[in-house]
């Protein structure tokens, strides 16, 4: 008797003790995931990057004001005059959830602090998750490689760093954590408790989808292992129960949400997820009916089904502008289609403009996964031997999941740098089941003892085999990815290294220098950094959603400074199309039958509306009646607008008509009405030994760097503003005819060669480098445009970078306003 309890203690104290090291192990990797996603911190306690700062206004006005207030947010901040649906064009489960959080545990903290550590501490938790979803599929040991392999994987931490207030770290969040509860009921089959694992995992898929439009990625892989549960599970009715329940919940949980309706029914992704659920009910009862030749049977079937589902939704391979359903179906964002077709391309210039929607490169891949290709590699390999599952007792679904959502991973991963996080996910699943079963069986091989130092050996190579990537190369490993990366706002979104708070006191000084209701013109980049840190109103912003508004800036920043001062100066009602460099934003409108030209609607678009912009739908036909012509007229998708006006006092609005995802709005000729101008500069000085101050505009990331882009979205002619090369410059056309040449404060001076400085030419040479002098072409307050204000770099007197926004006043009372 004494013998048995001592043997009863002597299990439990060890299984205690593996507890133990399981948390222990946990625990370091959080700490370890913690400790490499709080590097920008070297530079600086700011958000990151620029949708950030959007973020945390909305997250701020839902503590100040409350979620049904939110969702009623019409933020006329965005898009001036048309404001925007922030509930419906927003991350909204990344601002509820957050506000939610500070509300519990932000006590003694600021808001802007709080959604500092936020998205670090939200994705080190999501290594604990990864765990769990490993460790269902191949077992502890394998989940504790998988949750090491997270907090250190380059891709992720990049996703995740402290101040990335974006939308990734907590998408990935929920949308894993509804992984692990799909797999953990479907490996249990605990009655009850499996079926609230279920519900679970729908309503925090749902979140995650909320939170972050990239975890439809997730939907896929759920999709398809729906579809294999048939051949794999013989308990017909838990299977069909599950994927029912799952989609069920995942759908009426997405369309509660103000950035998706119903209509979420009728999206590709979202008939892909009915499609598999029908195919489960449908091949159980196909089972039913075909006795023994059951796979068969369904086998048939799921050819059919695939065959019948790429037939019915492949686009083609260009998308167009505007292209938003196929056969019904509505279409995701080209971004969306480019994940699940890396071959397709765009005509829309401004989603090529986007850094992140660069395609991979093998060797940028390499670099975020590489030895874990390898023991991925060789974790597929050990799951497709039956032997091996067998041993390990790894249910063949969970094996088929895990092969899925490998592939998956991998293939979505190559469309584009951004995607890259799910092949990071996908490596690190299959490749810390490689390392364990890799392991094992060297543990478990009956060697002589005096061969212990060969297992010995073995384990050796391959933590040293895992610890590479931390510290080679020495300049650019995982574990210093993050050393030399800037946070955006500190060095004003340039190439440049270093930290500066010019962005921050250019936006102080905006917010205490003048009137609340004045208008910032600026590209689309600062226009959160603007809204936020300013509170003034901008014209476009990062959402990107109205391009033909982007269009016109980059229109405006390329017509002559007197028709661009017309364009900036003049109301939103009044047509200012003659101002323009060219005509190809009038031209452009034929490539799209539901977008007219000019002259088309000039006469009805805006005698409609009130002093705010709002459609007055008791005057006059109105614009919406305007489109009497092809689908809309008086029975089309545009007279829902009249019977049900929407949230904005009643009215539709320019914007909700474009919301309304059925047709893009027409291209709007109409002015700016513009107060001040940002321009955002990245400049470096040279040594001060010259005869006089000298500078370069080295194409380092500031407006003179997206001047190039400016072009393309404008539809202009290359050769007559820009000469490309190795030292790229603007022409004389540039710097004399357009607004922006005359906005930037420097001029050429002289090209000079670079491998022969003594070698000067007055004008552009192939392989010559411009050299810039300070320029000021609007000083005073008697022309239309008059600088006001300058970063404090640019006043510095040893060689270095200069970067940082200046601000120009634009003089409305230049001349007498040119419209009646």
């Amino acid at each position: 008797m004494q013998y048995g309890e001592e043997l009863i203690k002597n299990e439990v104290s060890s299984r205690n003790a593996r507890y133990l090291l399981v948390i222990g192990i946990l625990v370091i990797s959080f700490s370890l995931a913690c400790i490499l996603r709080a590097q920008p911190a070297i530079y600086g306690f700011e958000l990151a990057e620029f949708d950030p700062y959007f973020n945390y206004r909305a997250t701020e006005f839902i503590v100040e004001n409350g979620l049904p207030a939110y969702f009623e947010w019409h933020d006329d901040l965005s898009w001036h005059p048309y404001g925007r649906d922030v509930s419906s064009t927003s991350q909204v489960m990344l601002h509820a959830t957050t506000a939610t959080l500070y509300q519990i545990f932000g006590v003694g903290s600021t808001l802007y602090d709080f959604t500092l550590w936020f998205p670090l501490v939200i994705s080190s938790l999501t290594a604990i998750i990864i765990f769990g979803i490993v460790r269902v599929i191949g077992g502890t040991t394998a989940g504790l490689f998988a949750s090491m392999l997270f907090a250190i994987s380059p891709i992720i931490i990049m996703r995740g760093t402290m101040g990335w207030f974006k939308s990734e770290p907590l998408g990935l969040f929920y949308g894993l954590l509804a992984i692990y509860l799909l797999l953990s009921a479907i490996k249990s089959d605990k009655g009850k408790i499996s079926l609230a694992k279920i519900v679970g995992a729908g309503v925090f898929l749902a979140f995650g989808l909320s939170a972050w439009g990239g975890a439809q990625f997730f939907i896929f892989p759920i999709g398809f292992f729906f579809m294999a549960l048939p051949f794999l599970r013989k308990d017909n009715k838990y299977i069909v129960l599950t994927s029912v329940v799952f989609t069920t919940v995942f759908f009426l949980v997405t369309t509660s949400f103000g950035r998706y309706d119903i209509a979420f029914v009728s999206n590709l992704n979202g008939f892909f997820l009915i499609l598999c659920t029908t195919f489960v009910v449908v091949a159980t009862l196909v089972k039913k009916i075909s006795g023994t030749k059951y796979i068969r049977n369904i086998g048939i079937l799921l050819g059919g089904t695939i065959m019948g589902g790429i037939a019915f939704a492949i686009p083609p391979t260009t998308v167009q502008h505007g292209m938003t359903t196929i056969l019904g179906l509505q279409l995701p964002s080209f971004r969306y289609l480019n994940a699940a077709n890396p071959f397709f391309t765009t005509d829309d210039i401004l989603v090529d403009s986007v850094s992140e929607h660069a395609t991979s490169s093998l060797e940028l891949t390499f670099f975020f996964f590489s030895i874990l290709i390898v023991f991925a590699g060789i974790g597929a390999w050990f799951l497709l031997d039956k032997r091996v599952n067998h041993y390990f007792r790894i249910k063949n679904e969970l094996v088929v999941f895990a092969l899925i959502i490998g592939i998956l991973g991998v293939y979505f991963s190559s469309a584009f740098v951004r995607l890259e996080v799910f092949g990071s996910i996908a490596v690190i699943i299959l490749g810390s089941i490689g390392i364990s079963i890799l392991l094992s069986n060297i543990q478990n091989q009956k060697h002589k003892p005096t061969n212990a130092t060969v297992k010995i050996s073995f384990f050796a190579a391959i933590v040293v085999i895992l610890a590479v990537p931390l510290f080679y190369p020495l300049d650019h490993n995982w574990s210093n990815y993050q050393v030399g990366m800037p946070i955006p706002i500190l060095n004003g979104g340039t190439h440049y290294d270093i930290a500066t708070n010019d962005w921050s006191a250019s936006m102080e000084w905006l917010k205490e220098n003048t009137a609340e209701d004045v208008v910032v013109a600026a590209w689309w980049d600062y226009g959160y950094w603007i809204s936020t840190l300013s509170e003034r109103t901008t014209i476009i912003d990062n959402s990107t959603l109205l391009d033909w508004q982007i269009k016109k800036i980059a229109l405006t920043y390329l017509s002559t400074p007197d028709d661009a001062w017309k364009i900036l100066t003049a109301d939103t009602t009044v047509d200012v199309s003659s101002y323009f460099v060219t005509s190809s934003i009038v031209d452009s409108s034929a490539n799209d039958p539901h977008e007219r030209k000019l002259e088309q609607f000039t006469e009805w678009q805006y005698d409609d509306y009130n002093e705010n912009g709002i459609f007055n739908k008791d005057e006059g036909d109105g614009w919406l009646a305007g489109y009497d012509e092809g689908p809309c007229g008086n029975t089309g998708p545009c007279a829902k607008y009249r019977e049900n006006p929407g949230k904005i006092n009643q009215y539709p609005t320019l914007y909700d008509y474009w919301q309304s995802e059925v047709y893009l709005l027409p291209q709007i000729f109409t002015g700016l009405d513009a107060d001040y101008i940002v321009l955002n500069l990245a400049v470096k000085k040279l040594a001060p030994e010259n005869i006089m101050e000298l500078y370069l505009l080295n194409q380092e990331g500031g407006d003179e760097t997206k001047a190039f882009w400016f072009m393309k979205i404008a539809d202009v002619s290359f050769s007559d503003y820009y000469s490309g090369g190795k030292y790229p410059a603007y022409t004389d056309e540039f710097w004399n005819e357009t607004l922006m040449g005359h906005l930037i404060p420097f001029s050429p001076v002289v090209f000079v060669d670079p491998s022969n400085p003594e070698v000067t030419s007055n004008k552009h040479e192939p392989g010559y480098m411009p050299v810039y002098v300070k320029h000021v072409k609007y000083e005073s307050d008697d022309g239309p445009f008059e600088l006001v204000y300058v970063p404090p770099s640019y006043w510095r007197d040893d060689a270095g970078p200069m970067v940082g926004p200046i601000i120009y006043k634009i003089n409305k009372e230049w001349e007498p306003y040119p419209f009646s």
